[in-house]
């Protein structure tokens, strides 16, 4: 894990405060994948009477929290994330929030973008993350947890991304809710799932 913390931050420092900064593609696939996460709460059969509070478990340089704000959502935000950097730079680009490498709070909605989209490690040591890092984002929300994955169509000459089977991911989903959503519909190579603790 520790070497896809210095990737990333490898990418921030050559590309700067943007998409390719975190490693994304280009700004319109990532603003597609921030409107995706926003949208579990579209799906929720016990939506809060609150106003949300989404942690951003993975939240990288505050991207989403970027977002957010630009489409003038009402909602509690917090990021959370492994690089010490990363959270160093989002507490100076915004101080009012609330930002965290450790020990993270208990929110509405836990939104994992990316967490899942390469490994450093086998298959098999990625499944076990995976599964371990769901289970944890899952034990911090209230309401639902999202995260995305890449799909079996993604490139398989790159070995760096992390391939997810969905007949295999929805058998670590279902040990926690039979409450849940796949989302196929808004990149090819992707998918995102949405799981609700019990109506």
């Amino acid at each position: 894990m520790n070497s896809l913390v210095k990737h990333y931050e490898e990418c921030y420092l050559k590309h700067g405060d943007c998409a390719k900064g975190v490693d994304w593609p280009d700004k319109e696939s990532a603003e597609a994948r921030y409107r995706v996460m926003y949208e579990i709460i579209k799906y929720d059969p016990r939506q809060p009477q609150h106003i949300p509070g989404y942690l951003d478990y993975g939240c990288g340089l505050g991207h989403f929290w970027t977002w957010l704000s630009e489409q003038k959502v009402l909602c509690g935000y917090v990021g959370y994330d492994l690089s010490k950097l990363f959270i160093e730079e989002c507490k100076k680009k915004y101080a009012n929030k609330f930002w965290y490498t450790k020990n993270p709070p208990k929110m509405d909605y836990v939104i994992m973008n990316g967490v899942f989209t390469e490994r450093d490690v086998s298959e098999k040591t990625a499944w076990y993350h995976m599964e371990k890092e769901v289970y944890k984002a899952w034990h911090l929300c209230n309401h639902g947890l999202a995260f995305n994955t890449m799909n079996e169509l993604t490139d398989k000459n790159r070995r760096d991304l992390f391939r997810v089977n969905l007949n295999r991911v929805t058998s670590i989903v279902t040990n926690m809710s039979d409450c849940y959503i796949v989302r196929n519909d808004y990149l090819k190579y992707e998918r995102t799932i949405y799981v609700y603790k019990k109506p």
